[in-house]
């Protein structure tokens, strides 16, 4: 062998002095791009820096592509960059199994097939076609996917691309997890808002709620001294007024719970006959006297829960019957109630 002149050695040193200057800026890019990341659909810059930090190194450099893998569908997402034109489709759980990207994400190796025209295992000769120029291609795994590399000639990449390639894989996993803090960062954030328009409201609500009570307070009381000297048609109307100030007292509870200033009031036996009594009292008080209303009920019917609750349900279903459109017939509103329901 030969040995090498002070000139050659000199131009040798020199000359990979430069290739790790380059690749040192190089990696200083392509660090940048993936930095600059927000979501996944940002790869398409990162694989543009790539390519042109990589072809630099590798001139015979046909193409890189980037697969995102989602385990739980089997199904991933392909960005291909060539030619300054990025390219998206979609891989599904078919075209997945058994192929080169599955095996190096799946097991984490590094799949490279250096001369697809002398040894095509997955048959990717076929699938680019014939006027395909690709004929090496190394496929590196990260977290998320893997990572390919695809060049017109055959053995293109060296051990040291395949480290550097390897030390970026890494990068890439790293900006991936970054994204996903920052999607997690942003919901947190999401979940803070509407907490504080929770709070908000709440403290409205109790605001609402305590004048609302005072007014309640006062007509409760002159309906309870009014009721001494009143007559008896006179004492009807009024002990109705009664039950729906205590109705609206009740509303005034539920918005207190609402607002955090109360604690939910324990379920109790609910007389469900009686509550649609007084629904029924309601209704005919207030519906077009055209419309006839009675009560099919079992008077022994109870259930555990809230009075309050049970008859602003009965009364929003009564309140809809009158609206529906009439088709000649007489209309049944019913509700049915099954023994341990509540």
């Amino acid at each position: 062998m030969k040995d090498k002149t002070k000139k050659e050695l000199t131009d040798e040193l020199a000359h990979l002095r430069r290739l790790y200057a380059h690749r040192k800026a190089g990696a200083a890019q392509i660090r940048a791009a993936l930095w600059a990341m927000n979501s996944s659909e940002d790869i398409g810059t990162f694989l543009k820096t790539f390519f042109e930090v990589t072809q630099e190194l590798c001139p015979a450099l046909v193409a890189c592509s980037a697969t995102i893998l989602n385990d739980k569908q089997d199904a991933g997402t392909t960005y291909w960059f060539t030619k300054q034109t990025i390219k998206k489709f979609s891989i599904d759980r078919e075209s997945l199994a058994g192929s080169p990207v599955e095996r190096s994400w799946r097991h984490r190796e590094i799949v490279y097939r250096p001369d697809l025209r002398h040894q095509d295992p997955y048959g990717e000769l076929a699938l680019f076609g014939s006027s395909s120029t690709v004929r090496c291609i190394l496929d590196v795994p990260y977290e998320n996917g893997t990572l390919a590399v695809n060049s017109s000639q055959p053995n293109a990449f060296s051990t040291d691309d395949i480290e550097m390639l390897q030390e970026i894989s890494s990068l890439l996993s790293e900006a991936f997890k970054r994204i996903e803090d920052i999607q997690t960062l942003a919901d947190k954030e999401v979940q803070l808002r509407e907490s504080q328009k929770i709070e908000a409201l709440g403290q409205l609500a109790a605001g609402i709620a305590h004048n609302f009570n005072n007014a309640l307070l006062v007509i409760m009381g002159n309906v309870d001294l009014t009721l001494y000297t009143a007559s008896d048609e006179q004492r009807l109307l009024l002990q109705e007024a009664n039950r729906s100030a205590q109705r609206a007292a009740d509303i005034v509870d539920q918005l207190m719970v609402y607002a955090h200033h109360g604690k939910p009031t324990a379920r109790e036996p609910v007389d469900i006959y009686k509550v649609a009594e007084e629904v029924i009292n309601i209704c005919r008080n207030t519906f077009d006297r055209k419309i006839t209303i009675s009560l099919e009920a079992n008077s022994q019917l109870t259930t555990l829960g809230h009075a309050g609750d049970l008859q602003q349900m009965l009364l929003n279903l009564c309140y809809q019957r009158p609206r529906c459109p009439r088709r000649g017939r007489p209309r049944n509103t019913r509700a049915a109630h099954s023994p341990g329901q509540s």
